[in-house]
């Protein structure tokens, strides 16, 4: 997505989604949390790519993510939550 306005990913949990592997979210200004991505909805996510959502405040979901194994970020100055990495099963 780029240049959204989107403020969530609820939408996401769509037809599809749970088929899609790569996530590219760019100048999503708006967007302050990835939830609810979910191992249910994203199973199969594997590529996570935020660069400018410069509103997203945390990440703790990710660890939601089974397959996930690449992860960019880019200009996310307002992230201040990455619990996940370090102890997933702790969050959320």
């Amino acid at each position: 997505m780029w240049q959204c306005r989107i403020t969530s990913l609820h939408g996401l949990a769509g037809a599809g989604a749970s088929q899609l592997e790569n996530l590219t979210l760019y100048n999503c200004g708006a967007l302050t949390s990835l939830e609810p991505m979910r191992a249910c909805t994203l199973s199969r996510l594997t590529h996570l790519n935020l660069h400018w959502c410069v509103a997203l405040q945390s990440l703790d979901s990710l660890g939601r993510l089974p397959a996930l194994v690449s992860l960019n970020l880019r200009a996310c100055e307002e992230l201040t939550s990455l619990c996940w990495l370090w102890v997933r099963s702790a969050c959320g």
